[in-house]
């Protein structure tokens, strides 16, 4: 249900995943859960490695990693 809930915001697992160069917004401002799910994503190639790998309820890493994706922290290619 949750899952479901995410509409068009879902991710696409096949999705590679990497950190902008250059990085722009700076990890400060980043919740220490969102700092993890950072850090769990640079060592995955794709989107659906990240969301097995990460350590939350089935629905959050999905919105954490759109939400990291729309504020620069992260590039979908």
């Amino acid at each position: 249900d949750e899952l479901r809930g995410l509409g068009e915001a879902a991710l696409d697992p096949a999705a590679r995943l990497s950190r902008p160069a250059p990085l722009e917004p700076p990890l400060t401002r980043l919740s220490p859960e969102e700092l993890q799910l950072w850090q769990v994503c640079l060592d995955c190639g794709t989107v659906g490695e990240a969301l097995d790998r990460a350590a939350l309820s089935a629905a959050r890493p999905q919105r954490g990693l759109r939400a990291l994706c729309d504020r620069g922290y992260l590039s979908l290619g």
